[in-house]
């Protein structure tokens, strides 16, 4: 009884969900005034709203005509970041925005590393390394040296081309900080239309408070297809580890943090 009690529970609860799903979705978003509404529905609306624009972007895969980068100088380090987790480049902007820190203006390049051991589709152990790095002479690419076999930025982190920028925390100035304006670099998703604004997806959650400097970018390992795994078997196209990263980078202006730069 117990069992059936317990399964009951579930569908109920899954009935509840869709439901709520499908309100969020019958909503005529670019018609919608939050201010008609209750405020509890409209916290539960944006709520389905997120979560609705998450599982969209969530189907989408890395590429690498999607990579941009983006000068930040948030506190004492001034640096050039790019979209693939990379920190500098080698021979780029040397001594201007080569990690120039306390005089010193050269970084030849950092990157999240991710490894694990798996077992192919032959059975045998294997072991996959994913990174971002750009010389091919530093990290993987195809026989062809075209496509990179590590992290690639996917769609709809960022505003698409002709921006060539990250999304970032400090775009909001190119706007003077009018965010029922988009700031150049931000997608047309982060528009909130219960709040009538764009939203910084901060990491402490939506209008936390933010470092001086925050970029914010999502990665996946889907092009790594070095060897015979297959981490959705429903899905032989995605290879890699099967990894998305969601990826931030962090400047503080303040005398404890000043000559750091974050990566989470």
């Amino acid at each position: 009884m117990t069992h059936i009690r317990t399964a009951l529970l579930f569908s109920l609860l899954l009935l509840l969900v869709s439901a709520s799903v499908a309100r969020a979705q019958e909503v005529d978003w670019k018609n919608f005034h939050p201010h008609k509404v209750d405020p509890q529905t409209a916290a539960r609306l944006m709520e389905e709203y997120g979560r609705m624009m998450e599982d969209a972007l969530a189907k989408i895969e890395g590429d690498p005509r999607e990579e941009k980068s983006l000068i930040i100088n948030g506190n004492k380090i001034t640096t050039i970041v790019y979209n693939t987790g990379t920190i500098t480049r080698p021979n780029t902007l040397y001594g201007t925005a080569d990690l120039v820190w306390n005089r010193l203006g050269y970084g030849f390049e950092f990157t999240p590393i991710v490894g694990a051991e798996v077992v192919d589709a032959d059975g045998r152990i294997t072991h996959i390394l994913d990174d971002g790095m750009y010389l091919q002479s530093e990290g993987d690419y195809d026989p062809n040296g075209v496509i990179r076999y590590g992290w690639l930025p996917k769609p709809g982190y960022a505003a698409p081309e002709p921006n060539r920028d990250i999304a970032s925390w400090s775009a909001r100035s190119k706007v003077g900080g009018d965010l029922t304006r988009r700031p150049p670099s931000w997608p047309e998703s982060w528009y909130n239309p219960i709040l009538g604004r764009y939203v910084w997806p901060a990491y402490l959650g939506n209008d936390a408070t933010s470092p001086d400097e925050e970029v914010f970018f999502v990665d996946d390992d889907y092009s790594n297809a070095e060897f015979k795994y297959f981490p959705f078997p429903d899905d032989s196209s995605k290879r890699g580890l099967g990894l998305d990263l969601e990826c931030r980078f962090f400047q503080f202006n303040n005398p404890l943090a000043e000559d750091i730069i974050f990566l989470v």
